[in-house]
């Protein structure tokens, strides 16, 4: 009898419950710290269940109208044990670098996309290794269903930079693990 092999998944879940409106890319936000990562731009993957996905697909959307543009830097945080120290310091891999633009792809009222966000309908990889930890489904011409999915090599949190690229009002994200 053969058996089956389950992969375990979550639903789809909204990154933030703000919307982010940074202007550029922080100099600090991937640097070493004692501190462990928190807030609403990071994502625990050590909760029950999440420590056997083995990636994360990423759907960006924000406020604006069609043909925005933004930018998402996805990083992943592990633990590094010192022995000569005896402390443990959080350590950053850059995951990922998308570019966005946003189609003419309202949500609707109430759902996770509102009809105040538009859903980017091109996503392009300016930093990341292609088709091996990065895969891109970009339709473009305002056709719904663009996403990133990435590999979380093993990191215990995700987090989500942003960019407004001097054209989007604001940026988010909903993820999806598996």
């Amino acid at each position: 009898m053969a058996q089956e092999l389950a992969t375990r998944r979550s639903d789809w879940a909204k990154g933030s419950a703000t919307n982010f409106t940074t202007a550029s890319f922080s100099a600090t936000f991937g640097q070493s710290t004692f501190t462990e990562p928190t807030g609403d731009k990071w994502i625990d993957l050590n909760k029950i269940g999440a420590k056997t996905c083995n990636g994360i697909i990423f759907k960006f959307f924000g406020a604006g109208s069609n043909n925005n543009t933004g930018k998402y830097r996805i990083w992943g945080a592990s633990t590094w044990y010192n022995r000569a120290t005896s402390r443990t310091s959080w350590e950053f891999l850059l995951l990922a670098e998308f570019a966005v633009i946003f189609g003419n792809l309202a949500g609707i009222a109430g759902c996770m996309i509102t009809n105040s966000d538009f859903e980017c309908d091109t996503i392009t990889l300016t930093y990341g290794n292609d088709d091996v930890t990065v895969s891109i489904v970009s339709p473009g011409n305002d056709v719904r269903g663009a996403h990133a999915m990435i590999d979380k090599l093993s990191v215990g949190y995700v987090g989500v930079e942003t960019d407004l690229d001097s054209s989007a009002t604001s940026l988010k994200y909903a993820y999806l693990l598996i």
